[in-house]
């Protein structure tokens, strides 16, 4: 069989099956336009990419947490930021501990703070659990299953895997 005659016999099972499937009334048309498989989103402002992050990760506006890792030890954690940390003659770090420090000064979550984050240039974390001892971000068990499947759901999209998801790649 040559190529012709090939070409051919696709061609007229093509004719037949697309009579069987209008015989029985299903719409076989082709899309004029292929779909994406990666939806498209719009373009966010920087601005609004802070503020979707700051709806998202709600909590206590008026102190947040920086991390911090020890060469010599390797250990890491968070602390709640302090405008005085390391100031020459106001913070006695390390003889006195930032908790027992009367010099200490919680700095807010802002903004500006928000994008540092997201563009990479240092890691923050959110206290959830406001004064009145409420949570903002998990309003309930299916809200806080919600936005864990959103999570995963954009982790997977971007084909990076949940621990490892961090906002600041957003604006990169």
């Amino acid at each position: 069989m040559t190529n012709l005659d090939e070409l051919g016999a696709l061609r007229a099972e093509n004719a037949r099956l697309t009579a069987l499937l209008e015989s029985h009334g299903i719409d076989w048309h082709l899309l004029t336009k292929p779909q994406s498989k990666v939806p498209e989103h719009p373009r966010l402002s920087t601005a609004d990419k802070v503020a979707t992050f700051r709806r998202l990760f709600r909590g206590r506006t008026d102190v947040y947490a920086v991390r911090w890792e020890s060469r010599a030890t390797g250990k890491s954690g968070y602390t709640p930021a302090c405008a005085n940390e390391w100031r020459v003659g106001v913070c006695e770090k390390p003889r006195i501990k930032c908790s027992e420090c009367s010099k200490r000064l919680l700095m807010p979550l802002t903004d500006t703070v928000v994008h540092d984050h997201l563009a990479g240039k240092r890691t923050i974390g959110v206290y959830p659990l406001l004064p009145d001892d409420t949570l903002s971000c998990c309003r309930s068990r299916r809200h806080h299953l919600k936005l864990l499947a959103s999570a995963t759901q954009t982790g997977r999209r971007w084909r990076c895997p949940l621990p490892s998801f961090h906002w600041r790649t957003w604006l990169r």
